[in-house]
């Protein structure tokens, strides 16, 4: 199991055999909630691929290019299978996958060309969030603002990666600047540092 740990739906391919077929493994399991769904809702799975920790309503929206079925598709995807689970920040909700979900995902999106598009969108998003949230942080709401940037980090640091590869060195100093007021002194500052060097390293 450690050596195949990254391969999770490899995992479990029988499953106990008096149950249904598509029960007998997690892989068939995922196929069949796939079958089921329509073509607005698999895209829009796949367009979340690109988060990491789920997403909230705004961001996803956002992903999706501001398709204004995307809440309506959003909330089938809830409704309809369990590829898709509801959270909640605070007051916000909150879309997670499971990550044997998202790697299913993935593959079924493998040489989409709107998935790269949509990884772009979700990075220059989170340019915007992280800046504002930033601001938050310098006011009143110190408190959420830090809840929400725990929640958000790997999203911030997915948007980081994305634009320094993408050579879009000032939009990811933006977002590591903007994480870097936003943090308390703790354990994290090392890694935002390493951001700001990266950044700067990549500028012409």
């Amino acid at each position: 199991l450690l050596t195949r740990r990254d391969r999770r739906l490899d995992i479990l391919t029988e499953g106990r055999r008096d149950r249904p077929p598509r029960q007998r493994s997690l892989r068939a399991t995922l196929e069949w909630s796939w079958v089921v769904l329509d073509e607005h809702e698999r895209r829009l799975l796949c367009l979340l691929t690109t988060f990491e920790g789920g997403a909230s309503l705004e961001a996803a929206v956002a992903v999706a290019g501001d398709d204004p079925r995307a809440e309506g598709v959003l909330c089938s995807l809830l409704d309809k299978t369990s590829l898709l689970r509801s959270a909640a920040l605070g007051q916000e909700p909150r879309f997670v996958m499971l990550d044997t979900v998202r790697e299913f995902a993935v593959e079924r999106a493998a040489g989409d060309p709107e998935l790269a598009v949509a990884a772009l969108r979700h990075a220059r998003y989170f340019v915007v969030y992280s800046e504002r949230l930033a601001k938050e942080a310098a006011r009143a709401h110190r408190r959420d603002s830090l809840e929400r940037l725990a929640a958000e980090r790997g999203n911030l640091r997915l948007a980081y990666e994305r634009l320094l590869r993408a050579g879009h060195v000032a939009e990811a100093l933006r977002v590591a600047v903007a994480f870097a007021e936003a943090l308390p002194w703790d354990a994290h500052t090392r890694e935002v540092r390493g951001w700001l060097a990266g950044g700067q390293e990549a500028l012409p």
